[in-house]
């Protein structure tokens, strides 16, 4: 198979390559993660609430959905994480939204049947909660999981919702010590996996109506707990650590988790986790084809085969961190951020209880890339941001 690779050094670097973004939209809002349709449209939703998409890598940007056209972030009604497609006219939005803009609980998704003409608010859940993933299983049915803790299912294309049974309590030592549903996998109907960031894995054959505690790659000591320093609501904390549990996925048959910056995978028959043999920066399953795809730490781009082989396709080089990777048709899109300060600064909160609580300074975006990679080659296209 043919290796290729791009090396991208700065925006006037690929500036023959982006035209098309020149006279788009500027979008406004932090963007975190990408979206994208059926028909490999590209979507990008912000956390001030606004939406932009392009019909195809090659095609201009354009505005979508636009609920706060500004950078201001107060008295925000809505702030977007991602969308869900069911086709490439009815779709989900989620995230942190409210009802109405002067609802106090933020319960409720966007939806549209028209391809993003128009959006109307659907309540999904009573009580308020950020959406945290979703994933669309077919034939009408979706899922979302929720800082609440709980799993919500659609079976007629988001148009109403049941909440599923909870899987993870607030137990006394997970992150946060909140049940937030972080991640979970669907393989069908019901087959699935979940995590609630901490060291707790729950797999089910029954649409969680119940669901097994299984062990982590911590619980069986494939490395060594840390604990850390963690800055929250004015105060220090020292039992974050570096246990938590970022994504769960099935792929065939098995379970691949990313755990401790770190790859690994058990069959389902048998939980003996492994890590992957190659650094693994963030993975992904087709929902149709059902392959696995990878982005490695050295920004190698590829699909990991049966036996987890990594098989490159190209090496995607921004000098950025990887946002957000999603893939569809067997085709992997990544985002990457174009900084203004691409390194930032360490800045030291406080010194509390002998802990130095650190952080990044703001970065502010110029623009972002979105990047098509297949077998056969790499395309892009960008966007700027205010």
């Amino acid at each position: 198979m043919r290796i290729f690779t791009l090396i991208i050094l700065s925006l006037s670097a690929i500036a023959f390559c982006t035209a098309q973004s020149v006279d788009g939209p500027i979008v406004f809002g932090k963007v975190r993660n990408v979206s994208v349709g059926p028909d490999r449209s590209i979507w990008l939703t912000t956390q001030t609430g606004n939406v932009y998409y392009t019909p195809h890598v090659d095609s201009l940007w354009l505005p979508g959905l636009q609920t706060n056209p500004d950078v201001s972030y107060a008295g925000l009604a809505a702030s977007f994480d991602r969308i869900l497609f069911f086709s490439k006219d009815t779709a989900l939005i989620f995230g942190n939204i409210r009802c109405s803009p002067d609802a106090s609980d933020r319960n409720c998704i966007y939806r549209t049947v028209d391809g993003g003409l128009n959006w109307h608010a659907v309540q999904f859940g009573d009580k308020g909660a950020w959406v945290r993933h979703g994933q669309v299983v077919g034939g009408g049915v979706a899922l979302i999981s929720a800082s609440s803790g709980r799993i919500y299912r659609t079976t007629d294309h988001g148009a109403t919702w049941v909440t599923l049974p909870k899987i993870f309590g607030k137990e006394k030592e997970a992150y946060y010590r909140a049940p937030d549903l972080w991640s979970f996998h669907y393989m069908n109907d019901s087959v699935a996996i979940a995590t609630n960031r901490s060291d707790h894995l729950a797999v089910t054959g029954n649409d969680f109506t119940t669901a097994t505690r299984i062990p982590t790659p911590l619980d069986q000591g494939l490395f060594d707990r840390v604990y850390k320093p963690y800055y929250l609501n004015g105060k220090g904390r020292k039992y974050v650590d570096n246990w938590k549990i970022d994504k769960v996925r099935i792929f065939r048959d098995s379970y691949v988790i990313m755990q401790n910056g770190t790859m690994y995978q058990s069959g389902r028959d048998k939980i003996a986790w492994k890590a992957s043999s190659v650094e693994v920066f963030d993975f992904e399953v087709d929902q149709a084809s059902g392959r696995l795809f990878a982005v490695t730490v050295d920004q190698g781009v590829g699909e990991m085969d049966h036996d987890f082989n990594f098989v490159s396709w190209a090496v995607v080089a921004t000098g950025q961190v990887l946002q957000s990777m999603r893939v569809v048709d067997d085709r992997v899109f990544l985002l990457y951020p174009n900084y203004v300060d691409p390194s930032g600064k360490d800045v030291v909160r406080e010194q509390i209880a002998g802990m130095t609580v650190v952080e990044k300074n703001h970065r502010a975006s110029s623009g972002y890339y979105v990047f098509e990679v297949t077998p056969e080659g790499v395309r892009l296209s960008s966007v700027r941001a205010q």
